[in-house]
């Protein structure tokens, strides 16, 4: 990351996110595009895709809820992984 333009938050420490990828959002076609090319990865999925999801087992399982507002959204996305 070019720390000239983007803020470093937390010099000399690794990152402290809790996921490696999420989607915090409902369904549309353009983001069903991106999503059926990224489920090999570890993503997570917040949003309403249950319709999308039914007949799909590897997006069934990255969708986590039908959605995540405010504190809880902030609190989930930097909560540590106990991995």
């Amino acid at each position: 990351m070019d720390f000239s333009i983007f803020r470093n938050l937390q010099a000399g420490s690794p990152r402290s996110y809790g996921h490696d990828l999420v989607l915090v959002g409902g369904h549309n076609a353009r983001r069903e595009h991106f999503v059926k090319q990224m489920l090999d990865l570890p993503l997570e999925i917040y949003g309403n895709w249950s319709k999308k999801a039914r007949f799909n087992p590897a997006l069934r399982k990255r969708v986590v809820a039908k959605g995540i507002w405010g504190s809880g959204c902030w609190s989930s996305i930097t909560a540590r992984r106990s991995s």
